[in-house]
């Protein structure tokens, strides 16, 4: 089976211990999923800055910082544990949902451009994990290091300490079906945007009242439906995954 990945529960406080064990089981696939991907050479290039949301899109705003060409290989477990950065699953609260901490190698450092000319970025104390709950669409593939100096371009920048790559993952399955989902909702979704936008030109060309109340009502339930339909825009597409 293969994993694809792309380039990112709450427990009410009414449940039992037995029944937060339950949802915090681990993918019984974890370790092999984790182990095939041992000696994998993953390619990053980083876009950092801030982003804001926009008619329901993700847009980019104010400088950027473009870190090019990190080269990162996975290794397998990691035989210094107190020499490598604190993951978030396996020295988190859930330590059974992580596949451990293994080793990592950076194979090329990744760089970037100011107006002094082009810098390396310096990561220390590389790791990685596999995080994946049992019957989750989804796992993550976490990489952590310490970022030895501040990386900054303008008012774009990471600074100096603990620094985190995640990259959610899917198995072949689990991402058909969640296209599948995507797609029957973004029909559910764009049906109602139309028919929203039907109703307010409805309503705001007629003169009569009673018509305008009835227009109003209707693009009030069919901005419902869209927030019912299931369909949200996110900075991860499936359609822009590699399998590895």
């Amino acid at each position: 089976m293969q994993l694809v990945y792309g380039f990112a529960s709450n427990i009410p406080a009414s449940l039992n211990k037995s029944c937060i064990f339950a949802v915090n089981k681990v993918n019984p696939s974890l370790t092999k999923y984790a182990e095939a991907q041992e000696d994998i050479m993953l390619k990053i290039r980083l876009d950092i800055g801030q982003v804001e949301m926009k008619d329901g899109n993700v847009q980019m705003t104010g400088n950027r910082l473009g870190i090019d060409n990190l080269q990162l290989q996975l290794r397998g477990k990691d035989k210094s544990p107190n020499m490598h950065v604190s993951l978030p699953g396996a020295n988190g609260p859930n330590p059974q949902l992580s596949s451990g901490p293994k080793s990592l190698v950076v194979v090329n450092k990744g760089s970037y451009v100011d107006l002094t000319g082009t810098h390396s970025i310096k990561l220390e104390d590389g790791a990685w994990e596999m995080v994946w709950r049992n019957n989750a669409a989804a796992g993550a593939l976490i990489c952590a290091f310490n970022l030895a100096e501040e990386v900054k371009r303008n008012d774009a920048g990471i600074p100096r300490g603990r620094f985190y790559l995640t990259f959610p993952l899917w198995t072949s399955e689990s991402l058909q079906d969640l296209r599948e989902r995507k797609a029957k909702a973004e029909e559910k979704a764009v049906e109602a945007i139309e028919r929203h936008e039907s109703e307010v030109r409805m309503m705001q060309e007629t003169n009569n009242p009673l018509m305008k109340a009835l227009h109003f009502r209707n693009a009030c339930k069919a901005h419902e439906d869209l927030d019912y339909s299931g369909y949200r825009v996110s900075v991860h597409r499936y359609e822009s995954v590699l399998e590895i």
